[in-house]
């Protein structure tokens, strides 16, 4: 079950739950829900960062008590080009396969990965996530 919700995702997250954002295979959370998930979880941007060889539909995950956060490997590269899509749809599908098998029967909090910055089609990015989060409870924030 997935339920579209506005608001601050960090505040509304009450553990036990698992907290996943997409991000590049760079190194780098220099802008949007990234870079804020970088400020709130800084030993989880560490370990992201002293990743190598980051691969697509890679997750790594950090323990924060009984939340889970993941960095999910959404897109290769990341840029400010409107006309180029950064997210990778295959991507986005088997690193949510992955977070929701670590879930387990926890709810998984995220932003609408892949929706803003990377220009992903919020239909097929929601198609996506409807097939993987089937049998889930998933909350995608939204900013519009």
């Amino acid at each position: 079950m997935i339920e579209y919700r506005k608001g601050n995702l960090f505040l509304d997250c009450t553990p036990p739950a698992v907290l996943v954002h997409g991000c590049n295979a760079q190194g780098v959370m220099g802008s949007g829900f990234a870079k804020q998930f970088k400020e709130v979880f800084p030993e989880a941007y560490h370990k992201y960062l002293n990743q190598f060889n980051l691969q697509l539909g890679q997750v790594i995950s950090m323990e924060y008590g009984d939340l889970t956060v993941c960095s999910a490997i959404t897109q290769k590269f990341y840029g400010r080009d409107k006309t180029i899509r950064y997210v990778d749809y295959w991507a986005v599908q088997q690193s949510l396969l992955k977070v929701a098998t670590l879930a387990k029967d926890r709810p998984i909090y995220m932003p609408f990965i892949g929706g803003g910055l990377a220009n992903g089609d919020r239909t097929i990015l929601a198609t996506i996530c409807e097939e993987v989060f089937e049998n889930s409870t998933a909350y995608v924030y939204t900013l519009d």
